[in-house]
């Protein structure tokens, strides 16, 4: 019984584990559409996102990017709003799946002692 207990436990855990890689790998891949959308599209607000202090324009800055994500500015073009909510809904997904897989281990160190 505990062989096919582990069983399913690894299973999900693996399972799990490939899913958060590929909603990463999903987000990362949007952010940087994202992004040179709006290098082409939008300079001003691109190097104003991805500035930091006086190194200029190009860089990642989180603090900047991930409450541009949430905000409604920007949203009169269409891509953008779109890019935006599969970001938002990506950024979910590997949250859940981060939340789910700590669950699975909360449970695997209550069940052992």
């Amino acid at each position: 019984m505990t062989i096919q207990f582990d069983l399913v436990i690894s299973i999900l855990v693996l399972t799990t584990a490939v899913l958060m890689v590929i909603a990463g790998i999903t987000t990362f891949v949007l952010n940087m559409r994202l992004s040179f959308y709006l290098k082409d599209r939008k300079t001003a607000r691109w190097e104003q996102l991805t500035s930091i202090g006086s190194w200029g324009p190009g860089l990642s800055n989180p603090f900047r990017w991930l409450p541009f994500l949430y905000d409604e500015r920007d949203c009169e073009d269409q891509k953008i709003q779109i890019l935006k909510k599969k970001i938002r809904r990506s950024i979910f997904i590997v949250m859940f799946l981060l939340g789910w897989l700590f669950f699975i281990f909360l449970f695997l160190v209550m069940r052992k002692s």
